[in-house]
């Protein structure tokens, strides 16, 4: 019966929230036929904009073949750009969408490399059918955005400078939309806090989950990058206590950076170095162990 395949995207952008789990759930709607509805559940701070680029091939792609939804808890920078693909957003009450600045180091970005991610932003939201300039000013103070809303017809004229009625970011701020300025702009589809208000607002008769292999995909995913933490912390408390055992506790290390590649290569800081060093490394202490053996 008519339904949804449901994916909770939550944490830190190309960490816990991935492209791969999107295309994950896409195939797991692939084996029901062209159609279905992919609910992306974004409770996400933001993260790595490397990312970007993969979330915006995936979906560009799966929305060829399915209806995809972002329901929004927190959608913030990397997350706002993923939720902006969409072909429908809602919010929760709390939901919050933007805040999207950019930095290199502990500098935000400027000049043709700012230019770049604000087109970015304004390209995918006119690719979702929505309006660009609410979209640039998520992510620099140097753009506006106000509207004028026909109190008829209740259709939206979006201005890049403050002649419109409803101001909605100023040169003092970056914007993030809350429920209330979103839904009130036509920006987003609607505000729903439960399933069952998500179901009535997708034309659904209940909410139903066809399969719960977007909820398997996220707690497997989670599951495994803490395993990851704990692990890759007990491994470096034991390189320093356990000297004989450094070969083994390297080997370890590499396992993890073969299983779970993003928290050792952002969250934990590349224990080892990267992967090629480790193996480096590995390699010398294989090497100095055959040399004292003979």
């Amino acid at each position: 019966k008519p339904g949804v395949f449901f994916l909770p995207w939550e944490g830190q952008v190309g960490t816990l929230a991935r492209h791969e789990s999107i295309e994950q759930i896409a195939a797991e709607a692939d084996k029901y036929g062209p159609g279905q509805i992919i609910v992306l559940h974004i409770n996400s701070p933001g993260g790595l904009v490397l990312e970007g680029d993969e979330i915006h091939e995936t979906l560009m792609e799966i929305k060829r073949r399915h209806r995809v939804i972002a329901w929004i808890k927190k959608a913030i920078s990397a997350g706002a750009f993923t939720a902006l693909h969409c072909d429908e957003i809602y919010f929760e009450k709390v939901g919050a969408m933007g805040s999207a600045v950019m930095f290199a180091g502990t500098k935000s970005i400027e000049g043709a490399q700012l230019a770049a991610w604000v087109k970015d932003f304004g390209d995918v939201a006119e690719a979702g059918g929505r309006s660009r300039i609410p979209a640039e000013c998520m992510v620099t103070r140097t753009k506006m955005a106000s509207y004028d809303k026909d109190p008829e017809t209740g259709k939206i004229t979006w201005y890049p400078d403050m002649r419109g009625e409803h101001h909605i970011s100023n040169e003092r701020q970056v914007l993030t939309l809350n429920a209330d300025n979103a839904f009130d702009s036509g920006y987003i589809d609607g505000i729903a806090d439960t399933e069952e208000q998500l179901a009535a607002l997708l034309d659904l008769d209940e909410w139903y989950e066809i399969s719960d292999r977007g909820r398997e995909i996220h707690e497997d995913w989670h599951r495994l990058c803490e395993r990851c933490k704990n692990d890759v912390r007990r491994i470096n408390r034991d390189l320093q206590l356990r000297p004989e055992r450094r070969l083994a506790l390297l080997e370890e290390l590499l396992v993890w950076w073969d299983r779970c590649e993003p928290m050792m290569m952002w969250d934990l800081g590349r224990p080892g170095g990267s992967k090629d060093e480790l193996r480096r490394t590995i390699e010398r202490e294989r090497r100095a162990r055959a040399r004292q053996r003979n």
